[in-house]
């Protein structure tokens, strides 16, 4: 079956100064630039078998760290759904051909946290600290506070404000 590839979300909103952003996939990239203005802004986009995009969803979770969006794949034979919830882990995945890419847009003061595990994260010229975590793609992280950066199987180019991070 040929690719298909669908806007499967887009959010706008307001993250306090101080509190995070975070994005979370399993498959495709996810690009961080900074925003224009004081909201975040998030779009994902999803490709893959025209019978499988639809079964990959898209889910933003408030709580009072900031928010956390996820793209949430189904249960497959023997593993388990993903769950959409803030912090490292969210379950498994897979057997899909679904990518979501992720293109994000962080506000002064926001930090951004950005995770997967096949595809690269490029967050560049972002204002406050942030974090890059992968397996399987490569890191280019430019914050103007702190940083983090992590991958497997992959390079990291990294760019930080400040290096005070303790730990």
């Amino acid at each position: 079956a040929a690719p298909a590839a669908a806007e499967d979300f887009r959010w706008q909103g307001r993250v306090a100064p101080g509190k995070t952003v975070e994005v979370k996939g399993i498959s495709g990239d996810i690009d961080a630039r900074p925003a224009d203005g004081p909201d975040v802004e998030i779009v994902a986009t999803k490709r893959g078998r025209a019978k499988e995009v639809d079964e990959v969803k898209v889910e933003l979770v408030e709580h009072d760290g900031g928010v956390t969006v996820c793209a949430v794949y189904p249960a497959r034979w023997f593993g388990k759904a993903n769950e959409c919830r803030a912090g490292s882990g969210s379950g498994g995945n897979t057997n899909s051909s679904v990518e979501v890419r992720f293109e994000v847009r962080v506000p002064k003061g926001v930090r951004f946290v950005g995770r997967t595990v096949n595809g690269g994260i490029e967050a560049a010229n972002l204002p406050a600290d942030a974090e890059a975590y992968t397996v399987n793609g490569s890191v280019r992280l430019e914050a103007g506070g702190g940083g983090l950066a992590e991958t497997v199987t992959g390079a990291i180019r990294a760019t930080m404000g400040r290096a005070d991070r303790q730990g």
